[in-house]
């Protein structure tokens, strides 16, 4: 698809009158973790919202949100990759850029609305590192976009991709194939495996995502733009074990990143604390596996400070007799450290019928095989005697 003579002519003063901005420069390496946050911020940031500014390598703000700037101006934003998102569908106010004359004029919004979120508080490095475009196709062809992802490109940010499963902002195989990845530093998918009311998005739902997808591969970019997933569901629904933990499955499986959370996360930094799913929900008992239990395993494993206690008991201690006793000590408080064969009793039996039979037990396993017998025969004959010198 070619671009009209008037449009070309205008991008192309655009690009002689451009002067690049320090934009902070893109720290390498690959991303862990992915967010959204479109509300306003406090001056100074609340904890939560500080919270929400810190914890993901990538995050999306809403450049015209109050306070968004002035918080990444002081630091409260320590995130790699800060994504400034320009809704080209709410700039312009209008559903489909039909004429050349409409066509320049939302280029020329877009270029305005770039020079807004580019001044920093007090003249200072433009806060964001990136530009996140959406709602775009419907105002500006795959050509059209080439050339103006290579004017952002000159003022110095990064620019990625918003692509929408359906409504206006979907994306066909043939302008994903027309659209110069090459330029494109990321894709984010919206809602590309989990629908609004919380359901799954099934095989033919999933299929604008895996064209888009292919086409994006087919151009086999040698860096591969990074695949994120935006999952958001609305307010009024809760969100399901198994389609949670089937979203981060296939992301694992794909290699992308993704954010799922309720409407009002993306707004309210409090709600993001609670209706935002951080990570992959657990199965059956692998709550054993995570990183709190897994570390203090760790801690045990390496402690070299555990003394040897030696116990007093007969010559002849089997193996389970011995882990008996050690079971016997944790759970009755025993103390066996001192001299005496007897253990000292920590604390009182719980009953008056008790004390005999732990003082059997204890007997029983300090000794072993025929001394074992001989003092039970010893205990039995003298209460026999016992007995009958009572009756006479």
């Amino acid at each position: 698809m070619t671009i009209s003579r008037s449009v070309a002519q205008h991008i192309s003063r655009l690009k002689r009158g451009v002067s690049s901005l320090a934009v902070a420069r893109q720290p390498s390496g690959e991303f862990k973790s992915f967010g959204v946050f479109l509300g306003a911020v406090n001056n100074p940031a609340t904890p939560a919202q500080a919270r929400v500014l810190s914890q993901w390598d990538v995050v999306v703000l809403d450049p015209f949100a109050s306070g968004v700037k002035d918080a990444l101006a002081s630091g409260a934003c320590t995130s790699s990759q800060t994504l400034g998102r320009l809704d080209v569908r709410s700039l312009v106010k209008s559903e489909r850029s039909s004429d050349d004359g409409e066509i320049i004029r939302s280029i020329q919004i877009l270029v305005d609305s770039l020079a807004i979120i580019s001044t920093g508080s007090g003249g200072t490095t433009p806060p964001f590192t990136a530009v996140l475009l959406a709602n775009f196709i419907d105002h500006f062809s795959p050509a059209i976009l080439n050339q103006l992802v290579g004017y952002i490109n000159s003022l110095g940010y990064a620019v990625w991709l918003e692509i929408a499963l359906s409504g206006p902002g979907h994306l066909s195989g043939p302008q994903c194939r027309d659209i110069h990845m090459k330029f494109i530093d990321g894709v984010i998918y919206r809602n590309g495996t989990i629908r609004t009311d919380g359901g799954q998005q099934n095989y033919h739902q999933m299929e604008p995502m895996r064209t888009a997808m292919r086409g994006i591969a087919a151009q086999r970019v040698a860096h591969g733009p990074p695949t994120m997933l935006w999952e958001t569901v609305d307010d009024e629904f809760n969100h399901q074990y198994a389609i949670t933990q089937r979203s981060y499955n296939w992301c694992r499986f794909n290699s992308a990143l993704c954010w799922i959370g309720s409407a009002s996360a993306l707004v309210d930094a409090e709600a993001a604390r609670t209706h935002t799913i951080r990570e992959k929900p657990l199965g059956a008992l692998m709550w054993q596996k995570n990183d709190a239990n897994m570390r203090a395993h760790n801690v045990w494993r390496a402690n070299d400070k555990v003394s040897c206690l030696t116990l007093h008991v007969g010559s002849h201690v089997t193996a389970s007799r011995m882990i008996g006793c050690c079971r016997l000590m944790l759970t009755e408080r025993l103390d066996l450290s001192g001299s005496s064969r007897q253990p000292r009793i920590l604390r009182q039996p719980r009953s008056i019928h008790s004390r005999p039979r732990l003082e059997t037990r204890i007997r029983n396993f300090q000794c072993s095989g025929e001394k074992s017998k001989i003092l039970r025969h010893r205990d039995r004959c003298s209460a026999l005697f016992s007995g009958a010198q009572g009756s006479s």
